[in-house]
Parts: C-alpha cells; sequence; structure tokens
C-alpha cells in the first residue's frame, strides 16, 4: 500500500469517527431537533419545529448507531492495513 493509499484510508476513518462525535450532540446537549409536525409522528404532535429534550429511548438509538459506525470503521481499517 503506498502513501496515496493509506492517507485516503486514515482519512476515511477519521471522517466515520469525526461524524459519530458529531452524532453524540444531542446527547451532550439533552436537546434534539425535532421536524414538523407529520401525521403519524407522535413525538412532534402539535408543536412547531424546534428543539425537545432527548430522552433516554433517543440515546439508546444514538449509543446503538455510533457503536455500529465505529465497529465497522474500525473493521474496515483493519482489513485495509492488513492487505499492506
Amino acid at each position: 500500500m503506498n502513501a496515496r493509499e493509506r492517507a485516503c484510508v486514515c482519512g476515511d476513518f477519521i471522517n466515520e469517527v469525526v461524524t459519530c462525535r458529531d452524532m453524540l450532540l444531542p446527547i451532550i446537549n439533552g436537546e434534539i431537533e425535532r421536524g414538523h409536525c407529520l401525521p403519524g409522528q407522535h413525538e412532534a404532535r402539535g408543536a412547531i419545529a424546534g428543539k425537545r429534550k432527548t430522552t433516554l429511548a433517543d440515546a439508546r438509538k444514538i449509543a446503538k448507531t455510533i457503536e455500529f459506525r465505529i465497529n465497522r470503521a474500525v473493521n474496515k481499517f483493519d482489513r485495509q492495513m492488513e492487505n499492506d
């Protein structure tokens, strides 16, 4: 693997980690953005677009997604480095 390929692999990994970091903001701030009211969306019923408190269910969904994305990025990074 040449230096350009190695930099590309490292850049992809770093981008995934930064994305996961940004996904943590609703948990850290305690507020999650909600969209406009749409039929069938219980959490935004009767409200306008804005912010609402982050619930434990929201935090669990975010954490599971982050765990999946980090595991996928680490596995991909390991596979590509082994091919070196």
